[in-house]
């Protein structure tokens, strides 16, 4: 009996947890840490779904609270070599100032937090049953977004050298 090939995607697992590579020496790392002084919202500048809603964080943005940028138009190893690029192209990162890092829906709320009129939306979204549900949601978007207008392009597949 042969298998017959799945027609559905991989399914790409997207991160939970930041980990600092093994050849960056912490010094370096608290050094880049203290250098952060304003809230970085970091994106996967080649997904299109990802760029869309950069470009709408940025109109939401009116006090200026937040520096949007691709992940990939970066000197990410000099500037959070606690991240990778790995990292970046599986899920929205925010990192605050003095280095504190949050990744996928958990830093969907915290940017909504920061937002101007955000604060009880971001409250509903910390409350431990729309967390939980908007983590799962969060992460199977992630790993469907090349089906929902990204492309082929978005189809990442870890630890490949070109993320997207």
């Amino acid at each position: 009996m042969t298998a017959t090939p799945s027609l559905r995607p991989a399914m790409v697992p997207v991160v939970r947890f930041v980990v600092r590579p093994a050849d960056v020496a912490p010094g370096v790392i608290a050094a880049a840490r203290a250098a952060v002084t304003r809230a970085v919202v970091l994106y996967d500048g080649d997904c299109r779904m990802c760029t869309r809603l950069a470009g709408v964080l940025r109109r939401l943005d009116r006090h200026g609270r937040f520096e949007v940028v691709a992940g990939q138009s970066i000197a990410l190893e000099t500037r959070f070599p606690w991240l990778t690029r790995d990292a970046l192209a599986e899920a929205l990162h925010l990192v605050l100032p003095g280095g504190a890092t949050h990744v996928g829906a958990v830093a969907v709320a915290e940017i909504v937090r920061r937002l101007p009129g955000g604060a009880l939306p971001a409250g509903v979204l910390r409350l431990a049953p729309v967390a939980w549900l908007s983590d799962r949601l969060y992460r199977w978007v992630a790993r469907n977004r090349h089906a929902l207008g990204c492309g082929a392009h978005c189809r990442y597949v870890p630890g490949s050298e070109v993320a997207g």
